[in-house]
């Protein structure tokens, strides 16, 4: 209500602009949320937490007070609304850092628990009368995705090895994991799968390596396992941690494929229709790149006046070639070669 008046009424959005800008030294933006997106709900109560002092400060303008409505007034000066907003913040942050992940383009399915297990122990925290229903609400909701697979790719990860022993989640996770190969295998295969999973969570050989597992934080799950011996838990490990948490990626893809191959030009082919997303989603790569060049121009004039002092102090250039390596183009950042085509 309260953003719906300001982006309404020019005279008090004018004001908070202005009063914002001498608290701030900036303006802030009230979002609009919109109702199926859970970020934009957050980033509408963050921007009213943000600009309160400022939203406070324009109800000291008579005209302005007198046109308000009564109920957005009353919200404005009223200390109960804020604190309730601040509590809502709380309890959204957690849940939208984990719809973020699971609709990134590198999230698995490895993760779920985890973010899962965070967010009900985040709300826990939380202490209001309230609390325990939303915590029931996302235990039903866990219950209502859960597959078996999720807890056997969590025990496989090996990032979360020590947040799962920690927890005494191991037990629970051995027997998840029986369970997903139990279905998937027969029972002589799903056995060697689970001596395999008991040494690898041990460290035993042939897991014994310990550079390998230092690698574990800056590789993703399944490249990580492709450093081990060739075995059945390994191809299983591969397979399922590669497993994304959900369609987000695909459907952003079939976005650009809708914007180009729209009803005006229906008449393009398949084979032309991919090459146009394939230029569409690098030209977006080119034009990040082009908001870093400036800064490279920067350094590259910083460069050079450095080489002129240099060569000043020892009476000659000894280097020729240092304005060369100083005009670079396009071609040193190696777009070329991370050109990624988007249609596969």
């Amino acid at each position: 209500m309260i953003v719906n008046y300001f982006r309404s009424h020019i005279q008090a959005a004018a004001k908070l602009k202005r009063i914002q800008i001498e608290n701030y030294n900036k303006e802030i933006s009230l979002v609009l949320p919109a109702l199926t997106r859970w970020g934009t709900h957050l980033s509408c109560f963050q921007s009213l937490q943000k600009s309160r002092i400022a939203l406070e400060q324009t109800l000291m303008d008579p005209q302005i007070r007198q046109k308000m409505d009564k109920t957005v007034r009353s919200n404005m000066l009223s200390e109960e609304f804020w604190r309730r907003l601040d509590l809502i913040v709380k309890i959204l942050e957690p849940m939208v850092v984990a719809l973020t992940s699971f609709e990134s383009d590198t999230s698995t399915l490895s993760t779920v628990f985890s973010y899962f297990n965070k967010l009900i122990q985040q709300v826990g925290e939380i202490s209001w009368d309230f609390t325990d229903n939303i915590q029931q609400l996302i235990q039903k909701r866990w219950k209502y995705s859960y597959h078996p697979i999720m807890m056997a790719t969590y025990i496989l990860n090996p990032y979360f090895l020590k947040e799962s022993r920690n927890k005494n989640i191991e037990a629970t996770g051995y027997t998840k994991f029986t369970k997903f190969t139990d279905k998937s295998f027969d029972q002589e295969k799903s056995a060697k799968l689970f001596i395999e999973l008991v040494k690898f969570r041990q460290k035993i050989s042939p897991y014994d390596n310990e550079t390998i597992w230092i690698s574990s934080s800056n590789l993703s799950p399944s490249i990580w396992w492709q450093s081990w011996p060739n075995s059945e838990l390994q191809q299983l490990a591969i397979k399922i941690l590669s497993i994304p948490t959900s369609s987000a990626a695909a459907e952003r893809n079939f976005s650009t494929f809708g914007f180009i191959h729209n009803k005006i030009r229906n008449r393009l082919c398949n084979e032309r229709v991919k090459k146009l997303v394939y230029i569409y989603g690098n030209l977006q790569m080119y034009d990040r790149f082009k908001k870093i060049k400036p800064r490279c121009k920067r350094n590259k004039k910083s460069a050079r006046i450095l080489n002129e002092d240099i060569e000043e102090e020892q009476g000659g250039s000894e280097n020729d070639n240092n304005d060369d390596l100083l005009n670079f183009d396009d071609s040193i950042f190696g777009l070329e070669s991370n050109v990624i085509d988007l249609t596969k």
